[in-house]
Protein backbone atom coordinates (compact mmCIF):
# COMPACT_ATOMS: atom_id res chain seq x y z
CA UNK A 1 0.00 0.00 0.00
CA UNK A 2 3.12 2.53 0.95
CA UNK A 3 4.51 1.81 -2.30
CA UNK A 4 0.69 2.85 -4.08
CA UNK A 5 0.81 5.78 -2.20
CA UNK A 6 4.32 6.97 -3.14
CA UNK A 7 3.85 6.11 -6.57
CA UNK A 8 0.46 8.07 -6.69
CA UNK A 9 2.04 11.06 -5.26
CA UNK A 10 4.97 10.90 -7.71
CA UNK A 11 2.79 11.07 -10.41
CA UNK A 12 0.05 13.58 -9.33
CA UNK A 13 3.08 16.13 -7.99
CA UNK A 14 5.74 16.09 -10.00
CA UNK A 15 5.72 18.57 -12.90
CA UNK A 16 2.64 20.43 -11.41
CA UNK A 17 3.25 23.55 -9.98
CA UNK A 18 2.42 23.73 -6.45
CA UNK A 19 -1.51 25.28 -6.15
CA UNK A 20 -2.30 22.74 -9.04
CA UNK A 21 -0.64 20.05 -7.01
CA UNK A 22 -2.81 21.16 -3.78
CA UNK A 23 -5.98 21.42 -6.06
CA UNK A 24 -5.12 17.70 -7.07
CA UNK A 25 -4.76 16.79 -3.37
CA UNK A 26 -8.01 18.28 -2.42
CA UNK A 27 -9.92 17.15 -5.02
CA UNK A 28 -8.92 13.36 -4.18
CA UNK A 29 -9.44 14.08 -0.34
CA UNK A 30 -13.03 15.49 -1.20
CA UNK A 31 -13.64 12.50 -3.51
CA UNK A 32 -12.25 10.24 -0.86
CA UNK A 33 -14.67 11.07 1.59
CA UNK A 34 -17.64 11.41 -0.75
CA UNK A 35 -16.78 7.42 -1.65
CA UNK A 36 -16.36 6.56 2.00
CA UNK A 37 -19.84 8.22 2.76
CA UNK A 38 -21.18 6.43 0.02
CA UNK A 39 -19.91 2.99 1.35
CA UNK A 40 -21.07 4.06 5.03
CA UNK A 41 -24.48 4.32 3.44
CA UNK A 42 -24.67 0.98 2.21
CA UNK A 43 -23.29 -0.26 4.84
CA UNK A 44 -25.77 1.05 7.17
CA UNK A 45 -28.42 -0.01 5.46
CA UNK A 46 -27.36 -3.49 5.31
CA UNK A 47 -27.32 -3.48 8.69
CA UNK A 48 -30.78 -2.05 8.98
CA UNK A 49 -31.94 -4.82 6.77
CA UNK A 50 -29.98 -7.32 9.49
CA UNK A 51 -31.33 -6.12 12.04
CA UNK A 52 -34.83 -6.24 10.84
CA UNK A 53 -34.68 -9.87 9.41
CA UNK A 54 -33.03 -10.83 12.82
CA UNK A 55 -36.23 -9.13 14.53
CA UNK A 56 -38.59 -10.81 11.81
CA UNK A 57 -36.97 -14.37 11.98
CA UNK A 58 -37.26 -13.69 16.23
CA UNK A 59 -40.83 -13.47 15.92
CA UNK A 60 -41.21 -16.71 13.48
CA UNK A 61 -38.97 -18.81 16.17
CA UNK A 62 -41.20 -17.65 19.19
CA UNK A 63 -44.37 -18.09 17.48
CA UNK A 64 -43.23 -21.34 16.13
CA UNK A 65 -41.06 -23.13 18.38
CA UNK A 66 -43.33 -26.11 19.38
CA UNK A 67 -45.43 -27.83 16.29
CA UNK A 68 -47.52 -30.15 18.72
CA UNK A 69 -48.79 -27.31 21.19
CA UNK A 70 -49.84 -25.34 17.63
CA UNK A 71 -51.63 -28.11 16.25
CA UNK A 72 -53.21 -29.33 19.71
CA UNK A 73 -54.57 -25.06 19.94
CA UNK A 74 -55.36 -25.50 15.92
CA UNK A 75 -57.46 -28.81 16.95
CA UNK A 76 -59.23 -26.72 19.74
CA UNK A 77 -59.73 -23.98 17.79
CA UNK A 78 -61.07 -25.53 14.93
CA UNK A 79 -63.34 -28.21 17.04
CA UNK A 80 -61.74 -31.58 15.99
CA UNK A 81 -61.68 -32.12 20.32
CA UNK A 82 -63.20 -30.71 22.78
CA UNK A 83 -60.47 -29.53 25.55
CA UNK A 84 -61.99 -32.45 27.63
CA UNK A 85 -60.81 -35.08 24.62
CA UNK A 86 -57.73 -33.13 24.14
CA UNK A 87 -57.20 -33.83 27.79
CA UNK A 88 -57.15 -37.35 27.56
CA UNK A 89 -55.87 -37.23 24.16
CA UNK A 90 -52.43 -39.29 23.87
CA UNK A 91 -51.88 -39.85 20.36
CA UNK A 92 -47.89 -38.91 18.40
CA UNK A 93 -49.85 -36.90 15.61
CA UNK A 94 -46.50 -35.72 14.62
CA UNK A 95 -44.44 -38.41 14.23
CA UNK A 96 -41.22 -38.43 11.76
CA UNK A 97 -42.82 -34.48 10.90
CA UNK A 98 -41.72 -33.18 14.36
CA UNK A 99 -37.54 -33.90 13.72
CA UNK A 100 -38.36 -32.23 10.28
CA UNK A 101 -40.07 -29.03 12.12
CA UNK A 102 -37.24 -29.01 14.38
CA UNK A 103 -34.16 -29.06 11.62
CA UNK A 104 -36.35 -26.13 10.21
CA UNK A 105 -36.06 -23.94 13.49
CA UNK A 106 -32.66 -25.07 13.76
CA UNK A 107 -31.92 -23.67 10.31
CA UNK A 108 -33.45 -20.53 11.59
CA UNK A 109 -31.88 -20.27 14.97
CA UNK A 110 -28.40 -20.36 12.88
CA UNK A 111 -29.29 -17.99 10.30
CA UNK A 112 -30.75 -15.24 13.21
CA UNK A 113 -27.54 -16.14 14.94
CA UNK A 114 -25.63 -15.08 11.49
CA UNK A 115 -27.78 -12.07 10.99
CA UNK A 116 -27.29 -10.98 14.53
CA UNK A 117 -23.69 -10.86 14.38
CA UNK A 118 -23.48 -9.77 10.85
CA UNK A 119 -25.36 -6.69 12.13
CA UNK A 120 -23.25 -6.34 15.15
CA UNK A 121 -20.08 -6.56 13.01
CA UNK A 122 -21.75 -3.78 10.40
CA UNK A 123 -23.30 -1.38 12.92
CA UNK A 124 -20.27 -1.24 15.98
CA UNK A 125 -17.65 -1.97 13.28
CA UNK A 126 -17.71 -1.27 9.44
CA UNK A 127 -20.56 1.56 9.60
CA UNK A 128 -19.05 3.19 12.49
CA UNK A 129 -15.58 3.46 11.68
CA UNK A 130 -16.37 4.58 8.01
CA UNK A 131 -19.17 7.46 10.20
CA UNK A 132 -16.17 8.90 12.11
CA UNK A 133 -13.61 9.07 9.33
CA UNK A 134 -16.19 10.97 7.04
CA UNK A 135 -16.83 13.35 9.75
CA UNK A 136 -13.58 13.93 11.10
CA UNK A 137 -10.99 14.40 7.89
Amino acid sequence: MDEERTKYAATILVGKKPLEATEIIRLRLSQAKLINKQFFLLFRELAELKRYHAQQLRKIIAKNEDLNNLLMRDMLESRVLTSDELRDFRFDSLGEVAGLWDGILDGLKVDLQSSTALYHLLDRNVSAELKESTEKD
